[in-house]
């Protein structure tokens, strides 16, 4: 038979109660429609009640929370993605050229950035470089 002593339940780790279970995600939620509108956590930090201590520990323990975390963040830059095209559409210079030196930084990139590039394929190895010119070579 099994004694309980008096401090053994304090020491022992208490499971969240469901309303704590649906409160941490309704805050999660607040937090992930941030991310995924602004692209950072604050505003939704400030409407869900947490720090961001809270947030980083939830990325910590939560592999749900920290897949979702990171699927907003793509659906963010997806989202910056399409607008930047949009206005690079339209006719905005200043939006094309920032599009195409991401895009083709090494066509378009500024010329520190082309010169950088340069120096990384410079410093690759030259085996490898051997066999991405032939492929079938053994």
């Amino acid at each position: 038979m099994r004694t309980h002593h008096a401090n053994n339940s304090s020491t022992r780790a208490k499971r969240p109660t469901w309303a704590l279970l649906r409160k941490r995600r309704f805050q999660q939620r607040r937090v992930l429609d941030s991310v995924r509108s602004h692209g950072v956590i604050e505003p939704g930090v400030r409407a869900a009640g947490v720090s961001t201590r809270v947030v980083k520990r939830w990325l910590d323990s939560d592999p749900s929370f920290a897949w979702r975390f990171e699927e907003a963040l793509f659906a963010y830059r997806d989202l910056i993605k399409e607008r930047l095209l949009d206005r690079a559409h339209a006719g905005d210079g200043a939006t094309l050229r920032f599009v195409a030196s991401h895009l083709i930084p090494e066509e378009f990139g500024t010329p520190a950035v082309r010169r950088a590039l340069q120096a990384q394929e410079a410093l690759r190895d030259p085996w490898t470089a051997w066999e991405e010119a032939h492929p079938g070579a053994p």
